[in-house]
Formats: C-alpha cells, sequence, structure tokens
C-alpha cells in the first residue's frame, strides 16, 4: 500500500512539473509571435 502512495504522490509531482513546463512553453511561442 505503501507503495502505491508513494508511485501516486511521485506521479502527481511529475504531472504538476511537465503541466509548469507546458504553459511556460505555450507563453513563449505567444510572446515569440508577438515579437514577429
Amino acid at each position: 500500500m505503501a507503495m502505491f502512495l508513494l508511485g501516486t504522490m511521485v506521479g502527481a509531482v511529475a504531472t504538476l512539473a511537465w503541466l509548469c513546463i507546458w504553459a511556460d512553453r505555450i507563453e513563449r511561442e505567444k510572446h515569440d509571435k508577438k515579437g514577429e
């Protein structure tokens, strides 16, 4: 059970980190388009 909870926590953290990186990339693309 502990391993399951640990895996769930790691997965949640990884998902949040991925979303933050993805959002940052989209924001940069928007700024790049405005700069053209």
